[in-house]
């Protein structure tokens, strides 16, 4: 096995190996490994979440796939199929003058939707969508789909902030996370 690190530090410490170059997993960036002009392999970088790590699916094998418990260095196991579908929502996020009807879907049937409506990230305990959220006012609505499937992880989080009644002459970042939302203007 051996690790490369590619962030761009262009430097060898002990065993670890740093490229002078970087790759980014949200830019769909290309690995090509060539032997003299010949292709030996390839690979687009396709976005995971944190901590998963994407590799063969057992050593030496011709499919990629996903692990939600890396394992660098060593052999790989506990393939999982993709991340369930993200969440779609109806309404945009925005600023609105009057209450909003948010729907929450997802083209696949075997996923639990699951949303929070204080900026904290959907866990497998909060909310079941079950009908469309009645936005009245300034709210942050976060969603994530659970798949019925044990091998198929829980989707992306999609987030959206919905301003109700709430206008401003700046332009306006809305920022979440875990137990807060803050509103900036």
């Amino acid at each position: 096995y051996l690790m490369i690190f590619c962030n761009g530090r262009r430097t060898i410490n002990g065993g670890q190996i740093h490229t002078n170059f970087k790759l980014t997993q949200t830019q769909n960036e290309k690995i090509i490994l060539t032997n003299a002009g010949i292709v030996i392999d390839s690979l687009t970088i396709v976005r995971t979440q944190s901590n998963h790590s994407r590799g063969r699916s057992t050593d030496g094998a011709a499919t990629w796939g996903l692990f939600a418990s890396p394992t660098p260095n060593g052999s790989n196991s506990g393939v999982l199929s993709e991340y369930a579908t993200t969440p779609v929502f109806s309404v945009a996020p925005g600023f609105y003058a009057a209450a909003q009807s948010v729907s929450i879907t997802s083209p696949d049937p075997n996923v639990t939707i699951r949303y929070t409506i204080d900026g904290s990230e959907p866990t497998n305990t909060s909310a079941i969508y079950a009908a469309p959220i009645n936005v009245a006012i300034t709210t942050v609505v976060r969603a994530k789909c659970y798949s019925s499937t044990p091998v198929i992880p829980a989707s992306f989080i999609d987030t959206n902030t919905y301003f109700i009644n709430s206008s401003h002459t700046v332009p306006v970042i809305s920022i979440c996370g875990d137990q807060i939302a803050t509103l900036m203007a």
